[in-house]
C-alpha cells in the first residue's frame, strides 16, 4: 500500500436536541474493538485504543501510535537512521493529518500526497472517507455457490467450493516446485447450519463484487480467483491483490481444512 503521508483534520461531535444543534471538538477517537472502517479504495482502519490503531494508510507500521490535539491527528513514525562515517540515531516524527468529520460510522480525513507528482497513483482518494464495514455489507440472497482457486509456486494450489446445500469440496495439492510442501488433501463435507450463516456473513462483508474482473499481480504473488453466484448474478474476479475485506474471506476458506464446524453429512 502506498503511504498516505499527510491528513489534516477537523473533528465534530454533533449533539442533536429538539431545539438546537451543538457542535463541539472531540478530543479523542472512541475505540470500538473489532469495528473496521473501509475507504472507497479499500484502505482499512481499526481503532484498538485511544492511542493505537491498525491501518493500511501507514505502511511502515500498520500498528501506529496516534494522538489528537485540537483539530489535528498526529501519527507517530519512529525509526533508526544511519549516515556517513558510522553516524546513526533514533528519530521520531509526528505526521499531521487534518480531520474533517467523524461520527460512529464515518471518518473523513484529508489525504495529501508528498511524493513526486508523476508517481501519484491514479486512484488517489482525497478526502479519504472511511465508512464502517457493516454499513457497506452486500446482500446475500439466493446464494448458489462460491468457488476459490488459489495457486502459489511455494505453497501449491487449492480449490474450495461452497454451495447452497452447505457442502464444501476442498482440494489442496502440494507445490511441484518445492520439496516437502505437504500432502494432497481431498474431501467433501458440510458446514453446520450456524456456521453456514457465519460463512454468508463473512461473504457479505467481503465486498467481493466490488472488485474488478482482473486484479494486479506482483512477482511470485499467489493467484486468488473467486467466482460467486448469488443475488441471481455470477461474479468472477481473477488476480492476486486482495484488500482487508477479501483477505478475511480468503483466510476463512483456506483454513476450512482445520475447521471444527464441519460434518460428514448434511443433516
Amino acid at each position: 500500500m502506498i503511504a498516505k503521508r499527510c491528513l489534516s483534520i477537523f473533528l465534530y461531535l454533533i449533539i442533536i436536541s429538539p431545539t438546537c444543534v451543538i457542535a463541539q471538538m472531540q478530543k479523542k477517537l472512541t475505540p470500538q474493538p473489532g469495528k473496521v472502517y473501509i475507504s472507497k479504495t479499500m484502505e482499512n482502519l481499526e481503532l484498538l485504543s485511544d492511542s493505537t490503531w491498525i491501518t493500511s494508510i501507514w505502511h511502515s507500521n500498520p500498528y501506529s501510535i496516534y494522538r489528537i490535539k485540537n483539530d489535528t491527528l498526529f501519527i507517530k513514525e519512529a525509526y533508526n537512521w544511519y549516515g556517513p562515517n558510522n553516524s546513526h540515531g533514533y528519530k521520531v516524527i509526528f505526521h499531521p493529518y487534518k480531520i474533517f468529520e467523524i461520527n460512529r460510522d464515518t471518518i473523513i480525513v484529508e489525504n495529501v500526497f508528498h511524493g513526486e507528482l508523476q508517481l501519484k497513483p491514479d486512484n488517489w482518494e482525497n478526502p479519504l472517507v472511511f465508512v464502517s464495514l457493516e454499513k457497506l455489507r452486500q446482500p446475500i440472497n439466493n446464494f448458489r455457490f462460491l468457488k476459490l482457486n488459489y495457486a502459489n509456486v511455494f505453497d501449491g494450489s487449492l480449490e474450495v467450493i461452497v454451495d447452497s446445500t452447505r457442502r464444501i469440496i476442498y482440494k489442496k495439492y502440494p507445490s511441484p516446485f518445492k520439496h516437502n510442501s505437504g500432502k494432497e488433501i481431498k474431501w467433501s463435507r458440510y458446514l453446520l447450519p450456524a456456521e453456514f450463516e457465519n460463512f454468508k456473513n463473512i461473504l457479505a462483508l467481503s465486498l467481493i463484487s466490488s472488485l474488478p474482473n482482473t486484479r494486479g499481480c506482483s512477482i511470485d504473488e499467489p493467484q486468488k480467483d473467486f467466482t460467486v453466484s448469488t443475488n441471481n448474478k455470477t461474479y468472477t474476479t481473477k488476480g492476486c491483490i486482495l484488500y482487508y475485506p477479501q483477505i478475511q474471506l480468503f483466510n476463512y476458506l483456506y483454513n476450512l481444512n482445520k475447521s471444527k464446524s464441519v460434518q460428514t453429512k448434511s443433516n
